[in-house]
Formats: structure tokens, sequence, C-alpha cells
């Protein structure tokens, strides 16, 4: 989990893991700037750092200080318009290496101000000229080289905190970075290249950033001011400088354990600092890391809840084996208790006795258990381990003391015999059962409506498909996680009541036939409470094994679901890497079905059209009938109006025969397209075509979630308005697996900047998440612990039923019961219910999946817009199948042979 979280933010981008927080030095004239020297604004950003809520300061490196002056305009010296900012940077010469001439110093020259280059010489005003570097390609771009000179000057409409006197640089040397990827550039193309930027129509600047010596901060801060001393008798005093401090976060610092709290602190911390400043002096806020982070943490939080439910469930199997082993091991022990105690036993004698016994089964094997734990999950919280080990080795006791306690308290009782499942049931106990099984159903009730965390989900009435969005924080309600234990027991509690029923037919049945051995063996399996605790703990494992399988089985399909939704086919080919085609159109008359492969193809045409009644929307049309059909066997099939399928007429497309088209719900609020029925115009080629709405959905194949649409048949509009629209931007193709490459060969040679977008790699990237590997290994390992404990009570309840028959198998030895009859007895008596349970269990996990899956957050941890129909593995029932009977032969090898043996042993004592 902690891995796959870290490389989740790995892939986000260097800029988008910065934290900026900026200051604006404004400084009066004769004033004194904010910081004195580097030094200050240091120890300033360590304060900042040590301000951030916990745990940031924990996750963010040192701060990088940066400090710039605003933009100003080059007034000479460079061969196009150029917009230059100086700029001081810590540890610059680390991250760069200088192509010619040297680094910049802070000497300062003096030359000649060009706006005031009028009058006698002596008389001229001068300007200060600083010593700069700048990258390689702004000097290509600028004319620029080693020794090169230039003037730049204020100008408000560059920059409104531009200001002072004009400047001259001296360009030193020419560098570039060694790593434009580096983190340290945060993407900051104006310092190690340039940008560009539309002034005008006519006029376009080169963006540059210079790199001046951190020793001129001072002189920058109070310094560019005219040496002559005044221009009209007023000084001209300093810019303001623009101060930043740089965090940028450690992705190996954040994990799930500290994911939620990195975001709160995060909520917090721009809450302290607003990215717009109420007074020009605030510290300001910049960063993407917020929403990068929380859109990670919808997915993770919806896991976690996930797997807490997963949690849950195989916490609810083992603390039904350690119950099952227990009344297992308690039946012999209380025999005992009550013989010591007709014997002359005191109470406290047999208490102790108890306890001491207890202790020593318990605490040795909770240490073990502890020790274990820590060590193949090192670097947790070994506290908690410890505790958690205590706790159980706790409650074993109490446990153990808690079921022999009637054989110690009260009177000395002669032993009897254990009493059968079936018998009368008290009113009071009914009314306790239906009251467990109301409250299950309304926990699962209020799971599928509300969500394992309610503010994950919303819907959309509009079409019906459901929409997950990130869960924002929001915690786990532990009634509605534990609501599939509550299920799974309200299921094991009518079991109890409805599982005699059965078992005491076949009873009947068996004593119809010729034989001791199954009649025996039934009349056990209905009347024992061994047969009915075993199929107990079968049921469960059956249940939460079903359940596991088709929460795998779901995520797999949500994912295959969405790659139909993002590509729309098998395959998509689009005409240009722009998503809205960019201008650039397949060759007209191309066929899809004659690319390599290719078994049906549907070309289609997709660009931004602006609607009569307002607002723009992505026009996609092609052969709807055809494409349906190409969608027919898939998941995505598309259910749309007859009259979109039907063919168009000539004299469609007027006010009074409208075409129909399908219109996406983000249409809804002012204009009228959100209703069906209505109507609006769309100009193609000239020529003015009118729709009706014929639909409304969400969403429609190939399209990104969330954009508006108009989707209306190439054919109808075609018939409608001949030649007007013939373009192809998008080609939706049906070829075999693995044909991507041979696809994009002959794509590519119609159009070379066409690209394929392959259904089954986008299946698999959704699929291979990190999240969702998360979930799918969580599942499969607690489904596996929980069969680990479930194979322990089965093989125990076989073992130790088997033993405490010792008197009633020495009478059946006696009579000549062979080792074999022996054997079948032990299948015949546990046979029967555990088939049962496991059919039970795995028709109420699917089921129990079904019903609650609209509210386990599915769809988050995909990031898919609706959750595929609940599936069923086959394999993966049957392997669970398998497994069980797996236990219940191991169960049957071992329970024979100590049967056998307690038989022979009651016999040399001396049958009863």
């Amino acid at each position: 989990s902690r891995q796959s979280l870290q490389e989740s933010v790995n892939a986000i981008s260097s800029v988008d893991r910065e934290i900026t927080l900026s200051q604006t030095d404004l400084i009066d004239i004769g004033g004194i700037p904010a910081f004195a020297d580097l030094a200050e604004l240091d120890q300033k950003g360590q304060g900042l750092d040590r301000s951030m809520p916990a745990p940031l300061p924990s996750i963010v490196g040192e701060p990088i200080a940066v400090i710039e002056t605003p933009s100003d305009r080059a007034l000479q010296g460079t061969a196009a318009d150029a917009e230059i900012r100086l700029r001081i940077m810590e540890d610059v010469d680390q991250h760069i290496r200088l192509v010619s001439g040297r680094a910049p110093t802070d000497h300062i020259n003096s030359v000649p101000d060009p706006l005031h280059a009028s009058g006698p010489a002596e008389f001229r005003d001068t300007i200060p000229q600083y010593e700069a570097e700048v990258s390689a390609p702004a000097a290509e771009k600028l004319g620029l080289k080693a020794g090169s000179q230039l003037v730049i000057g204020q100008d408000t409409q560059l920059d409104p905190l531009s200001g002072g006197s004009a400047l001259g640089i001296l360009v030193t040397g020419i560098y570039e970075a060694t790593s434009a990827d580096d983190p340290y550039w945060v993407e900051d193309a104006k310092v190690t290249s340039f940008g560009l930027r539309e002034f005008s129509a006519n006029i376009t600047f080169v963006q540059s950033t210079f790199l001046v010596s951190p020793d001129l901060y001072g002189p920058l801060a109070t310094g560019r001011e005219n040496q002559g001393g005044s221009s009209g008798g007023l000084t001209i005093g300093a810019p303001a400088l623009r101060l930043s401090w740089r965090f940028a976060a450690d992705p190996s610092r954040v994990g799930p354990d500290n994911l939620t709290t990195v975001v709160a602190a995060l909520r917090r911390l721009q809450t302290l600092y607003p990215s717009v400043a109420r007074e020009p002096s605030d510290v300001t806020m910049t960063s993407s890391l917020l929403r990068s982070l929380a859109a990670l943490q919808g997915p993770w939080d919806a896991a976690a809840s996930l797997l807490v439910v997963a949690a849950i469930g195989a916490a609810a199997v083992a603390l039904g084996s350690l119950l099952l082993v227990v009344a297992l091991t308690a039946e012999d022990r209380r025999r005992v208790l009550l013989i010591q105690r007709e014997r002359g036993a005191s109470a406290p004698q047999a208490v102790a006795g108890s306890l001491v016994e207890a202790l020593l089964v318990a605490v040795p094997a909770a240490a073990v258990g502890t020790w274990i734990a820590i060590s193949v999950l090192p670097g947790a919280d070994d506290g908690t381990s410890i505790l958690i080990g205590a706790a159980v080795a706790l409650a074993t006791v109490a446990l153990s003391l808690g079921v022999v306690l009637g054989a110690i308290v009260g009177p000395p009782r002669l032993p009897t015999r254990a009493r059968a499942v079936i018998g009368s049931v008290r009113i009071r106990r009914l009314v306790f059962d239906v009251v467990i099984v109301g409250v299950a159903l309304a926990a699962a009730a209020a799971l599928r409506q509300r969500g394992l965390q309610p503010s994950g989900a919303a819907g959309s009435a509009a079409s019906g498909i459901a929409v997950t969005a990130p869960a924002g924080g929001g915690t786990t309600d532990p009634l509605l996680a534990a609501a599939p234990v509550l299920v799974g027991i309200a299921a094991a509690v009518v079991a109890i009541r409805v599982a005699p029923v059965p078992l005491a037919g076949l009873a009947w049945l068996a004593a119809r036939l010729r034989g001791l051995a199954p009649v025996l063996a039934s009349r056990r399996a209905a009347r024992d409470a061994g047969a009915g605790r075993v199929l107990l703990i079968v049921l469960a494992i059956a249940t939460l094994g079903a359940f596991a399988s088709a929460t795998i089985v779901e995520l797999s399909a949500t994912a295959e679901l969405q790659s139909w939704q993002d590509v729309g086919a098998a395959y998509r080919i689009d005409a240009s890497r722009d998503e809205l085609g960019g201008g650039t159109f397949f060759p007209p008359g191309l066929d899809p079905a004659s690319l390599p492969g290719v078994t049906t193809g549907v070309s289609a045409h997709l660009g931004p059209y602006t609607l009569s009644t307002g607002g723009q929307r992505e026009l996609v049309a092609l052969d709807i009938a055809a494409y349906s059909r190409m969608l027919s066997s898939g998941p995505a099939a598309l259910t749309l109006p007859p009259e979109l399928l039907a063919p168009g007429e000539p004299a469609s497309g007027t006010a009074a025969a409208p075409l129909p088209a399908l219109v996406s719900s983000a249409t809804a609020g002012p204009f009228p397209t959100g209703k069906v029925g209505s109507t609006f115009q769309l100009t193609l080629d000239s020529q003015l075509i009118t729709f009706r709405v014929a639909a409304i959905a969400d969403s429609f194949p190939g399209l990104p979630v969330g954009q508006p649409f108009v989707v209306a048949s190439w054919p109808q509009i075609d018939a409608a308005a001949p030649n007007r629209l013939q373009t192809v931007t998008t080609l939706f193709v049906d070829a075999p697996p693995g044909h991507a490459a041979a696809l994009s060969a002959g794509a590519q040679a119609a159009e070379p900047d066409a690209v394929v977008i392959d259904r089954a790699a986008e299946a698999a990237t959704l699929g291979g998440q990190g999240v969702v590997r998360v979930v799918e290994s969580g599942v499969l390992a607690l489904a596996g612990i929980a069969l680990l404990y479930a194979a322990l009570a089965i093989v125990s309840a076989f073992v130790l039923t088997a033993a405490s028959r010792a008197d009633e198998a020495a009478h059946l030895a006696t009579l000549g019961l062979s080792d074999t009859q022996s054997w079948s007895m032990l299948v015949v008596e546990f046979g029967p219910p555990v088939v049962l349970a496991v059919v039970a269990g795995a028709a109420l996990g699917l089921g129990l999946f079904a019903f609650l899956a609209p509210g386990l957050g599915l769809t988050t941890i995909v990031g898919a817009l609706q959750a595929a129909p609940p599936g069923l593995d086959a394999g993966q029932i049957e392997l669970l199948g398998v497994l069980i009977a797996g236990i219940l032969g191991l169960g049957v090898v071992l329970g024979a042979p100590a049967q056998r043996r307690a038989a022979w042993a009651s016999v040399r004592r001396g049958l009863p």
C-alpha cells in the first residue's frame, strides 16, 4: 500500500509537488527592504517551515529562496522584443554549467541612461549596470553572447509592479541547465529556456529570466535609482521584489497512514496563506499539491474502507474459529470439572486449575503470534501489535473460563450428555434472533444507500448512471463497515434454526437404509452440536470467499467498462494528437475496414460547435446504427431512441422536421437543450440545421467525462445538408487484440499524425493502478487468512469431536465397526452440512455483494464513471469449494484415527 501510493505521488509532476510561499517586498522611496540580507531571508523561510501545520514540516525539504524583480521591457541591445526579469536563486550554480563566459559578480558599473540622454554630457543621468547570465536558448533567441550589453526599463503594461529607473545589464556568461527535468527548476522554462507572450496582434515578447549574483540582493532591493540623483526633482526608487520560498514535498514521506492528515494540513495551510493577499506584503501560497493529493485521497480512502470491511470479515471468522475451538475443548473439560466437584474439589480450586490451564495454553500462543506479526510487518506500530496480542490472550482465557463456569459455580452435578441442537426454543430467544436479523438488514440497507463514506457518492438522475466522486477524506462508519459481518451473523442465526430440518430429513432417509453407520452418522449431524458448529464456520468462510471473489471480479469488470467509455471501441484512431482533432483530418474516402486486421469500422467527425441557444458543445457525427452494432457485444452497449438509428430523409433538418440528437446532461440549466423535445440549431458550412433533443445522457463512449456533447447521425445530417460535413477526425474500429502496431502503421500511412489508442491497454492501465492492486491483494490476503482460521477450526472440530465420542465409538467397535465404516461415518456426519454451508455461503456472499456494491466505492477506487454489473467467476468459486473439500478431507483423515484411538482406550479402561 505504501509503495503503490508513493508511486502515484512520484507520478505527480515536480511543479505540482511544490509548495511556494510568496511575499512582495514593497519599498517606499528612501525606505528599508524587508530583509537586510539573504541570511534574514533564509531565517524567514525557516520560520515559514515551522509555521506549517503538522505533518507538513516532516514531508517537505529545506526551502529554496528565490528573489525576482518584476518584468521590465528591453529598451536596447536585444534582437527581438523582450520581457526580462532578474532572479537570485539559492544553489543555482549546482544545477547549471557555463557554455561561455563567466559567472556574474556583484560589481556595479554606470552607463548612460537612454531615457535621459539629451543635454551636455556632464549633466546626463546615468543608470547602474548589473552583471547577469542567461540561458543558451534565450541568448540565441535574443541575439546575445558573453559581453553583450542591454538596457531594460519599466513598463507597467507588462507588470503592474514594474518601476524604478532604467537598468543596464552586462551579460557575463551563457549557461545551460544540467538537467531540464530536475525538480529544482519546477518546470520554469523562462530560466532554462524562454517563453513567448502575445502582447498584441503585432507584438510578441520573448520572456526570459536572467540570473544575477546572490551578493547583489542589497542593490536589487534598494539601488535602482538614477545615480545622477534626480529626474524632474524626484528620485526614482527601487521597484518591489517578489520573494518566494519553495518547499518540495518528498514522495517517500507520504503514505497511506498520513495521506489524510497531509491533505488536512494543506487545507489549513491554505487558510493561513491564501492565494490572494489581503495586504500587499502578505504571504501567499501557490501550490497544486493539495489538488493532486486530494485526487489521490478519494480512491485511497475508498480502498481503505473496503479493506476495513474485508478485515472485519476475516476477524469475525477468526473469532468464530476461536469460539469453536474453546467450546469443543470445554466440553471435555466441563465433564472433568463436574467429576472433580463431585469428588470434593472446591469452586476456588476448580477456578484456579482452569485459569492456570487457560493461561498455559493462551499466553505462549499469543506471544508467538505477536512475534510473527512484528517480524512479518517490520516498521509498523509494535506497541499496538503487543496490545492486540495481549487482548487476544485475555479474551481466550475469559472464554475458556466462561464456558466452564456452569460446572464450577453451584452444587456439584453429575456429568450429562451434551445437549442436542434440536429442541424447544424460547420466545425470548426467537425475539432476540429476529432483532439480530433486523439490525443486519437495516445496516446492509444503510450501507447500500449511504456508502462506506457518505460524502463520496453522487448520482445523475438524467441517465441513471451512478458517478462516484472522490471521498474527500471521509471516515468509515464502523456500523456500515460491519454490515456484511452482521448479515453473516444473521445468516448463522437463521442457519442454526433451519439447518437441523434438512439434516433431520436426511437422518429419516438414512433410517430406511440398511446398515448401522449411515443411520448413526446422520443422527449425529441432526442432533449433536458438532456438525452445526462446522456448518457455521464453513458458511462464514464460503460467504467471505464469495464476497472477495466478487469484489475482484467487479474491479476488473469496472476497469474494462471504463476503458470502453474512454476509448469508445476496441481501437480508436485519431487524426491528430489533439483531443479535438487539431484541424487534422483523414483523407476523404478512407475506409476503416481497409486498415490491417480491422473487421468493422465507423468513421466519425468530432469538433467544437456553438449552439444557437448559447455555449459550445462537442459535435459527434457518425453512423449511430453501425456504431451501436459494433458495441452491441461489449459491456458498453448503447441504448438509444429508434429515431437516432433511422436513416435520414432529404426534408429533415428544418424547424418543422428537426434532426434527432443525443445531448449531454451538461447542457441542463439555463439552456433549453436540457429538456427532451427542445430544439436548437447548428451552422454547418454556412447552412443552419435544426436539431431536437431526443435523449439526454451523462456520457458517450470515446468522450472525456464531463465533456458537453451533441451526438447526431451523420447519414441524417448528410441527407439534410449534403456535402456540408465531410471531414473525418476519428475512426472507431474493431480488430483482434495485439494489432495496435499494425493499425498505427496503416493509419499513419494515410495521415502521419494519426494516433492509435488501444482499449485493452487502457483497461490494463486502469486495472493495474496501485490502489486497485492493493485492494485485490488485501482482499485475497484477508480471505486467505480467514480460510486458514477456518481450516484450523474445522480440523479441530473433527479431532476433538471424534475424541469426545470415545465411549460410543468403543461400543460400536465391539459390535464390529470397521475402520472404513468409521471413516464413512465422519464423512456422512460432516459432509452434508459442509456441502449445504458451501452452497448457501457462496449464494449469500454473491447476493450480499450484489446488494452492497453501490455503497462500496468501487468506482472511486478504479476512477470509473459507472460500475459494471456484478459478475461471477465460476473458477474462483470452484476453487473455494475444492479448498473447503480439502479441509474436510483433512479433518476426516485426522479425525478417524483420533476417534479409533480414543475408542480402544475406552475399551481398555472398561466400557461404562
